[in-house]
């Protein structure tokens, strides 16, 4: 076994959670460093944004966020609901069967 092949066994896989974290944080970083330079550069200089300008901006730009959000509480509710109905069905199903049978052996 050589060198290259020992250093290589020690690596992390592809699939590895600290692969992925890594990945991520460098991402992140780099599209927060031009979000950042877009807000800083292009809005204040640019086009003169104000702080209440950019508040504003900010906060059309969560309203896309809240939406789906909203979809998806909605979403479960739902489906919680419909679970809810399928197991009262269920339940309904197997109490009327019992007091068939307890009706049959009595009768």
């Amino acid at each position: 076994m050589n060198a290259l092949s020992k250093t290589r066994s020690k690596l992390p896989s592809k699939e590895s959670p600290f692969v992925f974290l890594a990945l991520a944080g460098i991402v992140m970083a780099m599209t927060f460093s031009g979000w950042n330079a877009l807000l800083n550069n292009f809005a204040i200089e640019n086009a003169a944004f104000t702080g209440a300008k950019i508040g504003t901006l900010q906060s059309i730009r969560e309203i896309p966020g809240l939406l789906a959000f909203t979809a998806a509480f909605v979403l479960l509710v739902f489906y919680a609901g419909a679970a809810i109905a399928a197991l009262s069905l269920i339940l309904s199903q197997f109490v009327a069967t019992n007091h068939l049978e307890d009706q049959s052996n009595h009768g």
